[in-house]
This record gives structure tokens, C-alpha cells and sequence, in this order.
């Protein structure tokens, strides 16, 4: 798994770095055009989503994305019980740059908000947090036709969080600055 990630950054960031080689050029070579519609489906360790694409032009686009996570667990005793529930709203620019005629690479840096709550009956205890702030991905796809788009993604993101702890003690809150660096994830795209 290490040297897939390992093996996509190296092919998203290498025609990025190369001398003389921009966006500029993508427009000549983009399969998509202005006012295009897309959907954007991923899938990250459990943590799936989708979301829609508007092309502003050929190598550029507006991302917005809904991903969630739902989760329920039981101690073998059957006793204590509790789950964990997120979801996280992205959007931002995506720019396109074809590589080849059928791959496509892509960054998007955007805006971010999140959402958590988790219960443990063992307390019981109630946490829910929110978070705000910045993501950026890397990443390529094949389209497998015009109409269909499948890869991978490196995604980083500065989150600001806050969580309210309320146990039967009184309640507590507290206020963190997370970063992430190199969640992967597989993506499907669809082009209308």
C-alpha cells in the first residue's frame, strides 16, 4: 500500500515540476468543456462520499463534496454500546492537466467543515465537535471513456477543531489545530 501512495504522488507531482510545463497547455488537450456538469464519488477506509462538479472551463472546475462515516459498536458482553457518526462538507477549484490522452491530473485546494458526534453508553458519555478549515488533494485518473473517470488522490488538510465532552460529571470542551498529511483515497468521476 505504501508504495502505491508512494508510486501516485510521484506520477501527480513529476509533470508539475517538469520545466516549462503549466496548466496553460491543458485547455488543448482537456476532454471537458465550460459549464460541464460532473459527479464525484470516493471512497477513503470506510469513509465514502459524493459530490458534484461545474466546469468553469476546460482545465478548471468547481468541486463540492459531502463525505460521512457511520459507525456502531458492541462489547462482547453485549453491555456497553456506542457509536460514532461524521460527515464533512468540502468545496473548492479543481484544475485539470492532461498527461496523456486518457489521463488526467489534477489538484484542488478549497475550504472545509466538518462534523462529529460519538456516544459511549459505558458513562455515558456525548461528545460532538466541529472543525473549519483548508484542503488541498493531488491526483490522476484514467477515463475510461468520455464520460467516465476512475483514480486515486492524496489529500492534506489544516483543520481547526472544537469538541463539548458531556459525561454525568459536568461537561468539558476543548480547541485543536489538526493537520493531515497523505490521506489516499479512490475517486470515480462521471461527465454529463
Amino acid at each position: 500500500m505504501r508504495a502505491l501512495r508512494t508510486a501516485l504522488a510521484v506520477a501527480a507531482l513529476a509533470p508539475a515540476l517538469a520545466p516549462g510545463v503549466g496548466f496553460a497547455q491543458a485547455a488543448e488537450r482537456s476532454p471537458f468543456h465550460a459549464r460541464q456538469w460532473g459527479a464525484d464519488f470516493v471512497v477513503a477506509f470506510g469513509f465514502a462520499g459524493a459530490g458534484a462538479i461545474r466546469f468553469m472551463a476546460p482545465d478548471r472546475a468547481v468541486v463540492m463534496d459531502l463525505q460521512g462515516d457511520i459507525s456502531t459498536s458492541t462489547s462482547n458482553g453485549g453491555g456497553a454500546r456506542g457509536n460514532v457518526n461524521s460527515a464533512e462538507l468540502s468545496l473548492g477549484v479543481r484544475r485539470y492537466r492532461g498527461l496523456a490522452p486518457s489521463v488526467q491530473l489534477f489538484h484542488t485546494l478549497g475550504l472545509q467543515v466538518d462534523y462529529s458526534h460519538s456516544y459511549a453508553a459505558a458513562g455515558p458519555t456525548t461528545t460532538n465537535g466541529w472543525g473549519a478549515g483548508v484542503f488541498g488533494d493531488l491526483g490522476a485518473g484514467w477515463m475510461v471513456s468520455p464520460h467516465l473517470m476512475v483514480g486515486a488522490s492524496w489529500r492534506v488538510d489544516a483543520l481547526y477543531t472544537h469538541t463539548s465532552t458531556m459525561t454525568p460529571g459536568g461537561t468539558t470542551s476543548g480547541h485543536q489545530l489538526e493537520l493531515s498529511f497523505g490521506a489516499v483515497s479512490l475517486m470515480g468521476q462521471l461527465f454529463f
